[in-house]
């Protein structure tokens, strides 16, 4: 078992960078006209500040209807949205990856079952109540 902190919130390529070169990210192997991802982009480093994470396979716990939980060793589950924008046709698949500085696989997650389904709306209610949150 690894401890780490967040050093890094790559919301461009939605992953998020652990001390020593250890990367989770969403992961979906897209086809036309639609996309399944897990959106960094909410989080900013001081939601995070001062968490440590156990790098396991608890580090991940999912949420129905809205996407994940990051599990830390202290302090208190750090929320992130997972979304799907699909016309029904395509793979719904998604996959959360936990990967070491040598990019070998060490833990991966099925989200499938726990995305929302994406709309500006749902995105914008989520980014809403992160705000609250850091204002309690």
């Amino acid at each position: 078992m690894r401890l780490a902190k967040i050093t890094r919130l790559d919301s461009d390529n939605n992953t998020i960078e652990f001390e020593g070169g250890y990367k989770l990210f969403s992961f979906h192997e897209t086809e036309c006209c639609e996309k399944h991802w897990m959106d960094v982009g909410i989080l900013t480093m001081e939601d995070v500040e001062g968490l440590v994470f156990k790098l396991d396979g608890n580090l991940v716990r999912p949420i129905k209807y809205y996407g994940l939980e990051l599990i830390p060793a202290n302090g208190y589950p750090v929320r992130v949205p997972c979304y799907s924008d699909n016309n029904g046709y395509y793979s719904n698949d998604l996959s959360i990856i936990l990967k070491d500085p040598q990019d070998i696989v060490l833990y991966e997650w099925n989200l499938t079952d726990y995305q929302v389904p994406y709309c500006y709306e749902n995105e914008r209610f989520h980014r809403e109540e992160k705000k609250k949150e850091r204002k309690s």
